[in-house]
């Protein structure tokens, strides 16, 4: 791949647009359940699963990170799965990263209740 492919590769990567939403990672082994929000639900479990497979790396933040940080140690990579929940409508007019970052955490946070899983 030439200098000039890569960047237009890159270029287009960075101007597609994100999904935001809600996701759940759940140990099949122990039926535990997390639930998060993101502002590209398309890309959380790529970064979810390479922190999980590092150990945390330092960024293992916040009892439900590590509650699961610690139910991968114990069950491996092969026992979680990773569902999306719920998306932003994509005909919805991005708001502002507060305003996103406020309805990411709120939806968790019932989606959360409805499972009674932890928050990531």
């Amino acid at each position: 791949m030439t200098q000039q492919h890569r960047d237009a590769a890159v270029a287009a990567y960075r101007e597609r647009p994100q999904q935001a939403g809600v996701y759940a990672v759940t140990c099949t082994a122990s039926g535990q359940c997390w639930i998060g929000g993101a502002p590209d639900v398309r890309t959380i479990r790529n970064r979810l699963w390479f922190t999980l497979r590092l150990g945390g790396g330092g960024r293992v933040t916040g009892a439900g990170m590590a509650a699961l940080q610690a139910a991968w140690q114990q069950h491996g990579e092969a026992a979680f799965t990773f569902t999306v929940l719920e998306t932003r409508p994509e005909d919805t007019p991005e708001p502002d990263p507060r305003r996103l970052r406020q309805w990411l955490t709120a939806r968790a946070a019932d989606w959360q209740a409805q499972r009674g899983a932890m928050g990531v």
